[in-house]
């Protein structure tokens, strides 16, 4: 995929692909952060579940998604910011 939008935005400018490939690094790194959020709540949840704790297992999932959800929105904002930032100058 990368190496294909590559070829398409090369037409465009070298630019285009330095920006592109910063873009796509730092989602990763915030994908990454998502990733690691679901790692860590799948023991928590899987214990739980095994005690047939629904409480905790629901309580587990609502939180996992609640930080998940929050990381995801800083990111979207932070993302929005800076391409306002670029195109505005």
């Amino acid at each position: 995929m990368t190496y294909a939008l590559n070829i398409i935005l090369i037409k465009v400018s070298e630019n285009a692909i330095t920006a592109y490939g910063l873009y796509y690094k730092i989602q990763q790194f915030v994908l990454f952060a998502a990733f690691g959020l679901r790692d860590a709540i799948t023991p928590v949840v899987s214990f739980n579940h095994g005690m047939r704790s629904k409480k905790r297992v629901k309580e587990g999932i609502k939180y996992g998604m609640i930080y998940t959800i929050i990381i995801m929105t800083v990111f979207v904002s932070c993302a929005g910011g800076i391409r306002i930032c670029t195109y505005s100058g």
